[in-house]
């Protein structure tokens, strides 16, 4: 969307929070407020209110932020095994008390994914950004199009039933 896009975005956010769009550094751990309040300015500022051009956006960035070697592992893995793993990989990008815990039946080929004490949890961009982040990795794993479907949500946490094909 180019640099006036981000103009918008960083007009879009609160002050506090600005700095973090503008000049990230990456080796600074951002509070969560700072991707909320990120995911709303862009929400608003670029894609208008749109979600489904903001879900397409997770998408762009979650395509482009996947390194080759995940990439790799991702690619000869089963949905099964990443869904089972799942709560390590969102252990190693959140902190404080969140947590994910998963449910996978093998067999029918889905699963049901809690995010307990997260917070934001009963926001529909960070629901739209989980499931444009399932959907990339889906699609790598060579399954794309999983059914995803928000099961429930509350404050502090939500939940999501996952099957593919």
């Amino acid at each position: 969307e180019g640099a006036a896009a981000l103009d918008r975005v960083a007009v879009a956010m609160k002050p506090a929070y600005r700095e973090a769009m503008v000049q990230p550094v990456a080796s600074t751990w951002y509070p969560e407020a700072a991707l909320h309040d990120a995911f709303h300015a862009v929400h608003v500022a670029v894609y208008r209110g749109d979600l489904a051009r903001f879900k397409k956006m997770i998408e762009g960035a979650t395509n482009l932020g996947m390194q080759r070697f995940f990439r790799a592992l991702i690619g000869i893995t089963t949905p099964s095994f990443y869904l089972k793993n799942f709560p390590t990989v969102v252990g190693q990008l959140r902190r404080g008390p969140a947590r994910v815990e998963v449910e996978v039946e093998p067999a029918s080929k889905s699963a049901v994914v809690r995010f307990v004490d997260m917070p934001f949890s009963d926001d529909a961009l960070y629901h739209a950004a989980t499931i444009a982040g399932f959907d990339i990795v889906f699609a790598v794993m060579g399954h794309p199009n999983p059914r995803i479907v928000l099961s429930a949500a509350t404050a502090s946490s939500y939940e999501m039933t996952l099957a593919w094909t």
